[in-house]
């Protein structure tokens, strides 16, 4: 059976999200609401799905049996396809695994690169594509990072054998000064949100934010049970937001931001703090603290200070000609 490519526009959601949730591989950023935030809120972004339908004549409303999600984003002249973008773990869906049907989609999607294409890259979270699979494709690989925390504890546990005691003191600093939590509700909030990452993004001395406030908008009325959005205030100042995905038995933390004023009140200790303790009063068994940049050591040991294992994963790339001669990997791939 022949791989189908289909636009969002022609996919079955509920086809596509009974692949996911099947998939053992499946995660949020798999999620047909996940590809919705892109293809209505970023302009140059087109989401694609190569699917190997279930059944044998070929009609995707029999099922899909396994699957890529892709966004091909126009930047810079290049057509880049993503699987997927922004610390979106993507890779080969699969409800039964099968090396024929992995590489018979792999190969459909290294076919993707042709015309005036720039890079097409891959994150495979799971470890579960063979360096022989990408080898005669042309791709090579990076390494990326994350920290997990087991949530399958009461939160004293937690606190008492994973947290460090400098984790522990400044999360009680951040009580002592009245530093509350809550849920992010209102369109309003999100604008303040926004600000908070303009100013992050300027404290890091980048030029200006990739996540524009209609992405933010989309995000906060597409993403549903799936996001969980807190913010954390002292009275009414607002201090630090924390963007978090849930699905299956993880909890990710995807984006967050603060005002620079607010950092003296331990903001974002206060929002991971309270995310524990609602991850293990839900019955959440993981909890991600999200992708780390290479030399970042002081928020890898950030991380470290919560009891999260490191975890290492790759995502593979390959680039044109073209695109390496105009552009740098380092700044082109979005993760």
């Amino acid at each position: 059976m022949k791989v189908k490519i289909l636009r969002f526009e022609d996919i079955s959601p509920t086809e596509w999200n009974n692949l996911v949730m099947n998939s053992k591989n499946g995660t949020v950023f798999n999620t047909i609401e996940w590809i919705k935030v892109w293809n209505s809120g970023y302009q140059n972004a087109t989401p694609l799905f190569l699917i190997l339908p279930a059944s044998p004549s070929g009609r995707e409303a029999d099922g899909i049996k396994a699957g890529i999600p892709v966004v091909e984003i126009r930047k810079g002249g290049f057509k880049n396809y993503y699987s997927l973008p922004y610390g979106g773990y993507g890779g080969v869906l699969t409800i039964h695994e099968n090396e024929k049907e992995t590489k018979k989609l792999l190969s459909s999607f290294a076919k993707l690169a042709k015309g005036r294409w720039g890079m097409l890259a891959l994150t495979d979270f799971y470890d579960n594509l063979k360096e022989e699979f990408w080898e005669p494709l042309g791709f090579k690989k990076i390494q990326c990072t994350t920290h997990i925390l087991p949530l399958f504890f009461e939160p004293q546990n937690i606190w008492r054998n994973f947290l460090s005691s400098k984790i522990r003191n400044q999360v009680r600093q951040s009580q002592k000064m009245g530093v509350k939590v809550s849920l992010v509700k209102s369109k309003n909030e999100i604008v303040e949100c926004h600000k908070m990452l303009k100013e992050t993004v300027r404290r890091h001395k980048k030029v200006s934010p990739e996540l524009t406030f209609k992405f933010y908008l989309n995000l906060f009325r597409t993403m549903g049970k799936f996001l969980r959005w807190t913010i954390a205030q002292k009275g009414d100042i607002f201090l630090a937001y924390a963007i978090h995905f849930v699905y299956k038995d993880t909890i990710i933390w995807w984006d967050n931001a603060s005002y620079t004023n607010g950092l003296q009140y331990r903001p974002n200790n206060a929002l991971i703090w309270e995310t524990i303790q609602w991850g293990c009063e839900k019955g959440y068994k993981y909890y991600n603290l999200g992708s780390s940049p290479q030399n970042a050591p002081g928020l890898v040991k950030f991380k470290e200070g919560w009891g999260a294992e490191k975890k290492v994963y790759c995502t593979y790339y390959k680039k044109s000609f073209l695109f390496k001669t105009l552009k740098s990997f380092k700044n082109e791939i979005i993760a």
